[in-house]
């Protein structure tokens, strides 16, 4: 998927999060002001494999945040839901999955039981077995209103250039961010795409 916007963090007071969002793309709309946008720059920005166009911090310390981050695992669940999980598994069961229509819909009915999402595709990454598992951005854009209480703030610096702003329930999730951190995103809103599609 193409990037869509270029996100820079401008400013963290206590609870609130100021940025920059420029569009980048044609495709890209203005409609961005949602709580699960301002999340999923919480969850992108605490996403190891994230490519910086700045980084104001070395990679090592930025990675140590992560690592001791109050809310790692909380922020790993955000990535699982945005993402679509990643679950080991072994060649037994890859082949089983493929051949075994009944074992596939047993395991894909534990999957979801477990994880509130099911098997995406299943195959291999890095020479280990895996089964990934689908996206729930229902799930994600209901915890956006837990962590995000109150709608973020959009205005209009330039054509396509807007200041972005958001509060969190608690300051601590934001402890991996610093100002003039800067990276472009696919991100868009995804409650009205779910109103969209429903």
């Amino acid at each position: 998927m193409s990037e869509l916007y270029h996100i820079q963090i401008k400013s963290i007071e206590d609870k609130k999060v100021s940025t920059e969002v420029k569009i980048i793309h044609p495709d890209a709309g203005n409609r961005f002001d949602s709580r699960d946008f301002a999340l999923r720059i919480l969850a992108e920005t605490a996403d190891t494999g994230q490519y910086w166009t700045k980084l104001p911090i070395t990679r090592e310390e930025w990675l140590a945040k992560i690592d001791h981050h109050p809310h790692r695992l909380q922020i790993q669940k955000w990535q699982s839901l945005l993402y679509g999980a990643e679950i080991p598994s072994i060649e037994s069961e890859y082949k089983k999955l493929g051949q075994d229509r009944a074992y596939f819909e047993k395991r894909n009915h534990e999957l979801t039981q477990e994880y509130g999402f099911g098997i995406s595709s299943y195959g291999t990454r890095n020479g280990f077995y895996q089964i990934f598992l689908q996206p729930n951005y229902l799930a994600f854009v209901d915890l956006s209103y837990a962590i995000i209480p109150d709608k973020p703030s959009k205005r209009t610096i330039l054509r396509k250039h807007y200041s972005f702003e958001f509060e969190v329930s608690e300051a601590t999730y934001l402890y991996h961010l610093s100002p003039e951190m800067e990276y472009e995103t696919a991100a868009f809103n995804l409650e009205d795409y779910l109103a969209y599609y429903r």
